[in-house]
């Protein structure tokens, strides 16, 4: 599975490309049929949205339907981490809902 971390706009450093690659390679286990992982960085410029100036958006690319999932948070780890959740959940709600052949 390729993990594709991208910035809008932003410098993505290293640290949070290797946090990404390991976070995001337990969804393998969760979904096999997955291919890549685009992950996109950016950040609110608008003061009045401090607490969500981080803002991660995951777009699971797979065999079946592609899995988007989006989250804001004062740091880009913590927006990580909720749209990991909520990506996990939606592939696990997908999993279930198909039958495998």
């Amino acid at each position: 599975m390729e993990v594709i971390v991208r910035g809008r706009h932003i410098t993505v450093p290293a640290r949070f490309r290797q946090h990404a690659a390991a976070k995001l390679a337990k969804l393998e286990k969760l979904d096999q049929k997955a291919v890549r992982i685009d992950v996109e960085v950016s950040e609110e410029r608008n003061p009045r949205q401090s607490d969500r100036r981080e803002r991660v958006e995951l777009t699971i690319r797979s065999r079946g339907p592609a899995i988007r999932a989006e989250a804001a948070a004062d740091d880009r780890y913590a927006a990580l981490d909720l749209a990991f959740v909520w990506a996990s959940s939606k592939t696990c709600e997908q999993s279930t809902r198909s039958p495998s052949r």
